[in-house]
């Protein structure tokens, strides 16, 4: 029983010292671990629903869609019931929720915009009217001074 003590120690110690003097290597390591990165790049270089780079006004002015919401109750409970249209159309069209307002302490608002364009927008916000707590959804294109 010692014996097998004394070996499983000795290969344990034998795993730690290689994996001490393979990782200590500091000729692989030429850069800090930790380096700083702005926002702008991670988002331009992240697998996300980052917004895709525009070089016209007018792509621009297509992707200025949005769409605010009016309604009632709490809305992080909205969000977490997979079952609400609004939890249904910000997952399928990947929507953004954006300046959250409140009318009176009972009504409150959301605005819902979308990365890139926001296919037949109308159609979303039918969808998004259905929903139980929904009092108000209204489309909205932006001018280009707000973008």
């Amino acid at each position: 029983m010692i014996t097998q003590i004394k070996y499983s120690f000795f290969i344990t110690i034998c795993i730690i010292v290689a994996s001490t003097i393979s990782c200590s290597d500091r000729a692989m390591i030429s850069t800090s671990l930790v380096d700083t990165i702005s926002a702008k790049e991670i988002m331009e270089n992240s697998v996300n629903r980052a917004a895709p780079k525009t070089t016209t006004n007018d792509t621009v002015a297509e992707n200025a869609t949005s769409i605010s919401v009016i309604y009632t109750g709490d809305l992080d409970a909205m969000m977490l019931d997979e079952t609400s249209t609004i939890y249904k159309a910000v997952n399928a069209y990947h929507l953004n929720l954006q300046d959250p307002f409140e009318i009176d302490e009972n009504m409150k608002g959301i605005v819902l915009t979308s990365y890139g364009k926001m296919e037949n927008p109308v159609r979303i916000a039918k969808q998004i009217s259905t929903g139980e707590n929904i009092l108000m959804v209204e489309v909205k294109n932006l001018p280009e001074a707000d973008v």
